[in-house]
C-alpha cells in the first residue's frame, strides 16, 4: 500500500476509487441476494445507464486508455453527483470540488489492480487501510476527512 501511495501521490484519488469499489461490492451483495430471491433489486446504487461506472465494469478493461476514460468521464462524475447535483447533504457539499487528478492511464490502471487484490472483506483489513490512508492525508499536511 506504500507504493501505491507514493507513487500516486494523491491519497484522496485513492479514497475516491476505494469508494467506487465498495460502492460496487454493496451493488453485488444486493444482486445475488435478488437473484435468490427470485426478485429485482432493491434499491440500486447503478442503473442500466451508468453500469460503466462499476468498479467490476472498468477493473477489467485491459486498455489502460480506455479504463482512463471510462473512470474519468463516467465512474468519478457517478460518485460526485451521487444523491442529485443539487443535493444539500455533507456528501455534496464535500464532492462539490472534488476532481479527478490522476493523470496517466498506466498509473490508474496499476492502482485499481492493486486496490483490487486488497482482501477488503476482513473488517481488519479495511480499519488498517482507513489507518494508514488517515496517516498519510495528516502527514500530507491536509485534514484527515
Amino acid at each position: 500500500m506504500t507504493a501505491l501511495v507514493t507513487r500516486c501521490r494523491e491519497p484522496s484519488q485513492i479514497s475516491y476509487l476505494l469508494f467506487i469499489k465498495r460502492l460496487d461490492d454493496l451493488e453485488l451483495v444486493k444482486e445475488k441476494k435478488a437473484q435468490r430471491l427470485s426478485r429485482p433489486v432493491e434499491n440500486p446504487i447503478f442503473g442500466d445507464n451508468n453500469k460503466h461506472a462499476r468498479w467490476s465494469y472498468f477493473k477489467n478493461i485491459a486498455d489502460a486508455e480506455e479504463m482512463m476514460r471510462v473512470v474519468r468521464d463516467e465512474a468519478f462524475p457517478f460518485i460526485k453527483n451521487l444523491g442529485g447535483e443539487a443535493a444539500k447533504s455533507a456528501y455534496a457539499r464535500h464532492m462539490k470540488d472534488a476532481m479527478f487528478l490522476i493523470a496517466n492511464p498506466g498509473l490508474l490502471s496499476n492502482v485499481v489492480s492493486q486496490i483490487d487484490s486488497i482482501p477488503m472483506e476482513d473488517r481488519d483489513t479495511k480499519g488498517d487501510l482507513y489507518e494508514y490512508m488517515l496517516s498519510k492525508l495528516t502527514t500530507a499536511g491536509t485534514n484527515g476527512q
